[in-house]
């Protein structure tokens, strides 16, 4: 077996590692944030007051625009696996994600609300818990897919050259 052989077998085994371990982490991902999006619409639809409606709104809006981002995202690595910017979304994405999730006992800002409200939340449930885990895992698929997506046109631009 030839060098080049062997190395396009292990970019291979690394490349369905990484895909197994981003779906198996994005999937559950994904489905926690839609299944959050409606308990947030159902308590808006329960809401006694204008701002808890407006605070459970924000929220569901939030989770359900961050599922579909996942969705898009993935679709888009799927069908253009060459091109960079998914991939980009997903880690920057994922990242702004978390780092919102830990400033959320500041106060996260609603925007287009005349009364200056912020989400304020000090509770943490298994939702919390999943999406966090999963998401600080599937950078790591995601990273190494880019990187080996990256490796893989470096060497054919290197071979075409050198052809």
């Amino acid at each position: 077996m030839t060098t080049t052989t062997k190395r396009k077998r292990n970019n291979f085994s690394i490349i369905i590692f990484c895909i197994a371990l981003y779906l198996i982490t994005v999937i559950p991902t994904i489905y926690v944030y839609i299944e959050h999006a409606l308990v947030e619409k159902n308590a808006h639809d329960n809401a006694k007051t204008e701002t808890k409606k407006i605070k459970t709104s924000a929220e569901s809006l939030l989770f359900i625009s961050i599922a579909l981002g996942y969705i898009i995202a993935s679709l888009f690595m799927l069908l253009r696996p060459q091109n960079p910017i998914p991939y980009l979304a997903v880690i920057i994405g994922t990242i702004a994600i978390v780092i919102l999730y830990y400033f959320r006992i500041y106060g996260i800002p609603i925007p287009f609300t005349t009364e200056g409200l912020v989400i304020t939340d000090l509770s943490s449930d298994w939702r919390d818990v999943i999406t966090k885990i999963c998401q600080q895992i599937l950078v790591v698929p995601v990273t190494g897919l880019l990187m080996i997506r990256k490796s893989i046109s470096t060497t054919t631009n290197q071979y075409n050259r050198i052809s």
